[in-house]
């Protein structure tokens, strides 16, 4: 039971840690705009130093999927 709860909480952590590459664009100025914009929409607060902390299209989340809405598609 010990090993089931610990083997699940590494999948948990890994599948968190888990990066997005996206396919190869014709227009690289379009794809760099547009992914400033997801993550500087989908920022996600204020570090400890008081830093902002913009969102990550490389991972799972909100500025990930505002990347697919914008027609992008993903490797995975």
């Amino acid at each position: 039971m010990k090993n089931t709860v610990i083997l699940i909480a590494l999948t948990s952590i890994l599948g968190a840690c888990t990066t997005y590459q996206y396919k190869p664009t014709e227009d690289m100025t379009r794809f760099y705009v547009d992914k400033l914009s997801c993550e500087n929409l989908y920022t996600q607060g204020f570090n400890i130093w008081g830093n902002k902390v913009y969102g990550d299209i490389g991972k799972q989340g909100a500025a990930r999927d505002c990347m697919l809405a914008k027609g992008y598609q993903s490797l995975d």
